[in-house]
């Protein structure tokens, strides 16, 4: 259990420290929002509640955006992220949450604009703080409610015409409410809703544009599972609105 503990913590700190040299998530979808279920040490099946827990997370995410610009221009977005993260767990049900993002790769589609074509993202960074609240517990079929509120900033740059630096950048705001039962032990499965708005720039030396995401709502399923005490796999699909997956797991400490 020990060096589980040492492996995961050296490796969000390597993502961690990757953040300024790496490109990230730029558009209306923000960051990962992470596990629904933050993974816990248990006694006799039950969380410990001592209020001052912190837990690590890393991972991989993929998203697809429409993007509507006040030019006319739509643009679809295509991106693959890894992301580190820090939650802490706070007395009296909240929890805050630390995290950043770095872009593997990524591509903007334009069309009907003034900047057609398709052009490939490079270099940037974002970083992102949240807060989240246990609203419900299960009790028999009634399932456990949790929400969650985030504000994030990115900025990343894209090729754009006559070979000119163009960036990409936005202000997220976020939130959502995530409803789940505990289906077997350490098995938890959920659905979430999230609505977001904040605006996009892209731009460079010759143009500047401004808009939006053009769902501002994210509709999914996902799970969580308890590999051992305090160590958890976690996976989220949204395939309404704005599209993504993610794949993570997360340490407590």
């Amino acid at each position: 259990m020990h060096s589980l503990r040492r492996c995961f913590t050296t490796t969000a700190a390597v993502l961690l420290l990757a953040l300024p040299a790496s490109a990230a998530r730029a558009f209306g979808g923000g960051l990962p929002a992470g596990p629904a279920v933050a993974p816990v040490a248990t006694e006799d099946g039950k969380p410990v509640a001592d209020g001052s827990s912190w837990t690590l997370g890393a991972g991989w995410a993929w998203t697809a955006a429409s993007l509507g610009f006040d030019k006319g221009g739509n643009v679809a977005l295509d991106q693959q992220s890894v992301f580190a993260s820090a939650d802490r767990n706070l007395p009296g049900g909240w929890g805050l949450r630390l995290v950043g993002g770095a872009l593997v790769r990524g591509t903007l589609n334009a069309a009907g604009g003034t900047t057609t074509g398709e052009y490939k993202l490079s270099s940037g960074w974002a970083l992102g703080i949240g807060a989240a609240r246990k609203l419900l517990e299960q009790r028999g079929k009634r399932p456990w409610v949790r929400g969650t509120a985030a504000i994030t900033y990115g900025h990343s740059h894209a090729e754009v015409p006559q070979g000119a630096a163009g960036t990409l950048s936005n202000w997220d705001f976020r939130a959502g409410a995530t409803v789940g039962w505990r289906i077997v032990s350490g098995l938890d499965l959920y659905a979430v809703g999230r609505g977001f708005l904040g605006p996009v720039t892209w731009s460079s030396r010759t143009f500047s544009d401004s808009g939006s995401d053009r769902w501002h709502v994210q509709l999914g399923l996902g799970g969580v599972y308890q590999v051992v005490d305090g160590v958890a796999l976690h996976i989220e699909g949204c395939p309404l609105g704005e599209r993504s997956v993610v794949v993570g797991a997360a340490l407590a400490l």
